[in-house]
């Protein structure tokens, strides 16, 4: 018995760890709507998650997010961003 729910829990950890950095991305955006990395971060650990309805919704709000950003170099925001995934 235990040894089965020793087995469960590590097949679990992974996800845990996922959902957790969700949670984490989450706390960044409500602190700065406006942040990129989290933006990107949270959109590829919900892709990572399977949870495709949140990614749409993520997709949705980062689309936004760089339609206002003042930056003109959207490609190197989204480089940076993705070299720390």
């Amino acid at each position: 018995m235990a040894n089965l729910q020793l087995a469960e829990t590590k097949a679990e950890a992974p996800r845990k760890h996922l959902e957790d950095a969700a949670t984490d991305f989450r706390e960044v955006i409500d602190r700065d709507p406006k942040h990129v990395d989290a933006h990107i971060g949270l959109g590829m650990v919900q892709l990572d998650l399977g949870d495709l309805e949140n990614l749409k919704n993520a997709a949705t709000t980062f689309s936004t997010v760089i339609s206002e950003t003042e930056s003109t170099n959207i490609p190197a925001l989204i480089g940076r961003s993705r070299t720390f995934m």
